[in-house]
């Protein structure tokens, strides 16, 4: 019972206007909360007062107007984000997605995740790897992994991570490489400069 002190997720809606985080994310993170409590399985219906209770001021008294059909906790849900998961327009969706470029100096295993979140409501079903792979190769800020990656035959969305990981990690690499050789040269000729000056 020493996990009843974990804080729960920020509230969801504590005034009125727009959520902070999307519902869908939000619940996540409740879920998350919920199963950190208690290794043992929490009761339906104090699941969901908890959820209730973690919505917020606002997001409560949204709840109270709505026809919920019992207090169980998968109808409680349901009836939530009936109303605040909003129809998604997939077009826009994935117009978003295909937009999303990587950023410069944004690692591929940051930039991995992000695309997974924009893909969410792009309704690509089997095909989200592939969609995740060609987006990397054409939106990578590095030529140098676009080129390598279309070198490559039967590329997998693995395999792009991995590649576009190992040249990442040697760019750095080389990067500290020639910044210590600067120091290292700058030191020497700071040397030699002293060593003719007290001649």
């Amino acid at each position: 019972m020493a996990f009843l002190a974990l804080s729960p997720p920020p509230a969801f809606l504590e005034t009125p206007g727009e959520p902070n985080i999307p519902f869908n994310s939000w619940i996540h993170m409740f879920d998350n909360y919920v199963t950190a409590l208690s290794a043992e399985e929490i009761p339906e219906k104090r699941k969901c007062a908890l959820l209730i209770h973690c919505l917020g001021m606002e997001g409560q008294r949204i709840f109270y107007t709505l026809t919920v059909a019992d207090d169980g906790y998968e109808t409680t849900l349901t009836a939530l984000r009936a109303f605040f998961v909003q129809k998604v327009n997939v077009v826009a969706e994935r117009n978003k997605f295909r937009q999303s470029a990587q950023i410069l100096g944004e690692p591929i295993v940051q930039y991995v995740p992000a695309l997974r979140e924009l893909l969410v409501n792009c309704d690509f079903g089997a095909l989200a790897d592939d969609m995740i792979r060609d987006q990397i190769v054409e939106k990578t800020c590095t030529p140098r992994i676009r080129k390598r990656l279309l070198l490559e035959t039967d590329l997998t969305l693995q395999k792009v991570i991995t590649i576009a990981g190992q040249i990442e990690s040697a760019v750095a690499e080389a990067k500290a490489m020639e910044q210590t050789e600067t120091s290292v040269k700058v030191v020497h000729t700071g040397l030699r400069d002293g060593a003719k000056q007290r001649w």
